[in-house]
């Protein structure tokens, strides 16, 4: 079949403008070129801390942001013949020490999260934190320290890792002391610093404090001042009246020993809320003190004279 050059030249423009065409009608393909990692954050082990026995393997995960880059992943290990790392993420711990392992993204702009694993010889994991308190309310610059418990008591690793879900609701330091700062709510976390999941969780409210009704000022009441004559403060017609010495007890009576009338304001020298001096015998005769047992007070054990 014979072909013209001119319908062979149209043919070859035209596919040369259908294939520069395609990346800019749908741009896929320059869009996805462009993605990098923006975040890295590793979800197995909470905790950039991570305990290992000699001869385990452990797979660590991670999340990127944004969503699906797990091909740009890369790790490597700082002592390979204490851990080694794969591709996948995979440890294996190889003999007793320290090494860090670095997770991060391959492109110009890389992004990195580090990791310390311990090797020991033998190894107990933590395997529950318990927490002195589930839930608390607190008001702004309030402070509570919280208590872990660890179990098994004999475990390898006895450090707790403290986080706080909002920092800008309420902080925690590494000794688990809660410090609120505004309103809201938070999650405080406490992780088994063997990166193996142990942990538990206190939710922390923080409220401001409501306004106190003022309340209503008490006057004192007026306290009758104490008798300051001695016993025989008042005569009168065939009676008189007996007063204990610094009391506030008035008795009148007459000469047969007849109670007229008693006020008793209490005793002002033991405050016990009465004074005993009262009239024990009388001469009969107008004018003479009438004294209470030797003006002594049968209450407090005082003088009166």
């Amino acid at each position: 079949m014979y072909v013209s050059r001119s319908v062979w030249k149209k043919g070859i423009a035209l596919g040369l403008a259908v294939v520069m065409a395609l990346p800019l009608s749908g741009g896929t393909f320059s869009q996805a070129s462009a993605k990098s990692v923006k975040k890295i954050v590793l979800s197995n082990p909470k905790v950039k801390t991570l305990s290992l026995k000699k001869g385990e393997s452990f797979q660590l995960k991670v999340k990127t942001s944004p969503n699906g880059m797990a091909k740009k992943i890369a790790y490597k290990s700082s002592k390979k013949s204490v851990v080694s790392v794969n591709s996948k993420g995979k440890l294996k711990a190889k003999k007793v020490g320290k090494a860090t392992i670095t997770i991060y993204s391959k492109g110009k702009t890389s992004k990195k999260v580090k990791l310390s694993v311990t090797v020991y010889k033998k190894m107990k994991k933590v395997k529950a934190i318990t927490l002195s308190k589930k839930s608390c309310v607190l008001q702004p610059q309030e402070t509570i320290r919280l208590k872990a418990k660890i179990t098994p008591q004999k475990a390898t690793v006895q450090t707790i890792c403290w986080t706080s879900s909002k920092k800008t609701v309420a902080t925690v330091n590494q000794r688990g002391v809660v410090t609120a700062k505004k309103e809201g709510t938070v999650q405080i976390s406490a992780y088994a610093k063997d990166g193996r999941g142990a942990k538990d969780v206190c939710k922390i409210t923080v409220k401001k404090a409501r306004p106190t009704e003022p309340t209503a000022t008490v006057k004192p009441t007026d306290v009758p001042k104490p008798t300051i004559d001695p016993l025989l403060t008042t005569q009168k017609e065939g009676a008189f009246t007996v007063a204990a010495k610094n009391s506030a007890v008035d008795i009148l009576v007459d000469c047969n020993l007849k109670m007229k009338a008693v006020i008793v304001l209490g005793c002002f020298l033991c405050s016990r809320g009465y004074c005993a001096c009262i009239p024990r015998k009388c001469n009969g005769e107008s004018g003479k003190q009438c004294r209470t047992n030797e003006g002594v007070c049968h209450h407090c054990r005082l003088d009166r004279e």
